[in-house]
């Protein structure tokens, strides 16, 4: 459901710059090569460049001006020697700026760059055209969304890239995109740059209804404005994170009239009360309990407020019984709370903990009144995917310490939800097996709001039907923390990988520097042996070895602005990103973060929300991802 908001200024509109698909975005960073950066060969003459080099070079030019001054005094030529002296010093500066250049670029972020980009193990530009550059991804456009690709057939109009990926950033000076059929693994650690290079990138450009997670508002104010010229825009935020109004409501109960949807959401809500090692046992019997209040709520008409009202105690928790026995007596459940009626007092408590802290947020009346929806109110999952809307999900920080009190079990449920969704439109006539336009995930700090329990599924099935998910993690320890180690590596490994710099955890580079393979290098080596008369003669030898392709250290200094993409059984690449303030709509984001800044919190209340339908209607999806080319 939409609340309503105030009717305020939008931000003035304006059209972006038109650009060419086939070149890079203006403002990408360049390695510096221009049109050469495309090749191997420039990168491999720069980083052959040793020390010794440049010295025996100063010696050669040093030895030329002895030998000028020379001549010039054994011929006794005045004139040729100030000639002589002149073209030394012209010869001497020259050199003395490419060793200060040298000395510069030797130790910097830029060859560090130059130097991955030269082995023959990273991807080429070939490779980068022929797999995810924008006309490869055009070529895979009835794969990708077949409804869309059948319907531009008929009017003969071209799909666009934008339609079907979103930007990552640049290759060998090629465009490098994230088709809308792989799920993304992004890992950096704070400050690394992932909102600035990524996230905000992956929300803009996305092709259809986006949903986001974030412990901040941050992305929320950069791109509201921009997505609601393209569909419906919501803020979910029932603690006041952010200091804005949330103008979304969603009901707990909706479909918990199904004992199955009932029980999976039991599920959900039980899963991080705080239950470990033998108390595990006890998050069974809460689950049972919790799924017998939701749907007894459901099936007799009730509200969120009365199922918070149940879980406080076993006794207030009675009336459920003739409730279960008057409106779903083939369920049988009713017994279920008559039973834990007659145990003794210990364990009635032991089993009610983790009802009690499954509803613990509720507690709050703010947010007890944005899950408590009256009949007619509920949102309308479908509606929103058919509008390609967007829902900025924000929420504070999971305390792993804490028992209860947090709405991330209810964000897993709204995930939940649009998954779901996603699945039921997909097998509807015309849409070929998939949700079109299709539903991204941009889950950024999902690990520290509460671990989506469907991510694992939504990552391994849910591209193949309209569902692509783009994820955060400041490290995999953090990811497996959430998920544990087996479901970290899932999702990692069916994932397309972007590595960003500054991690610092040995063992995972150290895997990922093996993985990626390694290079065969050259090695020359000297030896000195006895000859004729006791006089010592050198003897040279030529090898090979191998070595790392990227080492563990060269992962950990990935320079700001690029990053490390490995995706299946491609080649890594190594990835120039384009921070949104260089992207050709970066006066969006200004715009909006301009109107939040127009409209701050003032005292205790809450500050409005951008407003849905301010900009809704001057343009769908698909014109905006024509405007961004």
């Amino acid at each position: 459901m939409l609340l309503p908001v105030p009717t305020v200024e939008a931000p003035e509109r304006a059209e972006a710059p038109t650009r060419d698909a086939t070149q890079p975005p203006a403002g990408a960073p360049a390695t510096g090569l221009g049109s050469l950066g495309a090749y191997v060969w420039p990168y491999r003459l720069l980083t052959s460049v040793r020390d010794k080099s440049l010295l025996a070079g100063a010696g050669m030019t040093a030895l030329i001006g002895v030998v000028m001054i020379v001549l010039s005094v054994a011929t006794g030529s005045a004139s040729l020697g100030v000639v002589a002296a002149l073209g030394w010093v012209g010869w001497a500066a020259a050199w003395f700026v490419i060793v200060r250049a040298w000395w510069a670029y030797r130790t910097s972020p830029r060859r560090d760059h130059h130097l991955l980009l030269s082995r023959p193990g990273i991807a080429t530009v070939e490779e980068v055209r022929r797999t995810v550059a924008d006309a490869a991804l055009v070529r895979r456009a009835g794969q990708l969304r077949p409804a869309l690709a059948a319907t531009r057939t008929q009017t003969r109009e071209p799909v666009r890239a934008r339609e079907l990926s979103w930007l990552v950033g640049t290759s060998r000076t090629e465009p490098v995109c994230a088709a809308i059929d792989v799920p993304v693994y992004l890992a950096g650690p704070a400050r690394s740059g992932k909102g600035l290079t990524v996230l905000i990138s992956a929300i803009m450009e996305a092709p259809g209804s986006v949903v986001t997670t974030s412990t901040r508002a941050d992305n929320m104010e950069a791109t509201i404005a921009a997505r609601a010229q393209a569909g419906p825009v919501y803020v979910f935020d029932p603690e006041g994170v952010s200091g804005r109004a949330t103008t979304l409501r969603w009901d707990v109960l909706a479909g918990c009239e199904d004992p199955a949807v009932a029980q999976r959401r039991a599920g959900v809500l039980v899963a991080k009360v705080g239950f470990t090692g033998e108390n595990q046992v006890w998050a069974t019997s809460a689950g049972g309990i919790v799924q017998c209040l939701l749907h007894a709520a459901a099936v007799s008409g009730r509200r969120a407020q009365d199922v918070h009202r149940w879980s406080t105690s076993p006794e207030i928790a009675r009336e459920v019984v003739s409730l279960l026995e008057r409106y779903s007596p083939e369920s049988n459940w009713s017994e279920t709370i008559a039973a834990i009626q007659a145990e003794d007092a210990k364990m009635r408590s032991n089993k009610w903990f983790g009802v009690e802290s499954a509803f613990k947020a509720l507690d709050v009346p703010s947010v007890r009144a944005v899950f408590d929806v009256g009949p007619g109110e509920a949102f309308d999952p479908a509606a929103f995917l058919r509008s390609s809307g967007t829902i900025y999900m924000i929420s504070r920080w999971r305390d792993t310490a804490a028992t209860g009190g947090s709405v991330g079990a209810f964000f897993s449920l709204v995930l939940d939800d649009i998954a779901q969704a996603v699945r039921t439109m997909s097998q509807q006539p015309g849409n070929e097996g998939r949700q079109d336009p299709p539903c991204g995930l941009v889950l950024d700090e999902i690990a520290n709001i509460h671990p989506w329990p469907g991510l694992p599924l939504a990552v391994a099935a849910g591209s193949g039907e309209g569902l692509y998910v783009v994820m955060g993690f400041q490290s995999r320890s953090q990811a497996r923390d959430a998920y544990g180690t087996d479901t970290e590596r899932s999702l990692w490994e069916n994932s397309t990988i972007l590595l960003l710099g500054g991690g610092s955890d040995h063992a995972d580079l150290k895997e990922l520097s093996e993985l990626l393979g390694d290079q065969t290098v050259s090695t020359a080596s000297r030896t000195w042996g006895g000859g004729l008369a006791g006089a010592l003669t050198p003897s040279l030898q030529d090898g090979e070895r191998d070595k790392a392709l990227v080492s563990v250290d060269e992962l950990r200094r990935l320079p700001e602005r690029v990053l490390l993409m490995v995706q299946g059984r491609l080649r890594p690449m190594v990835v120039t990103t384009i921070p949104w303030p260089e992207r050709p709509w970066a006066h969006r984001v200004h715009a909006s973060k301009a109107w939040h800044n127009a409209h701050p919190r003032t005292g205790e209340h809450l500050a409005e929300a951008y407003p849905s339908n301010s900009m809704a209607g001057e343009g769908s999806v698909e014109d905006r991802g024509a405007r961004q080319q």
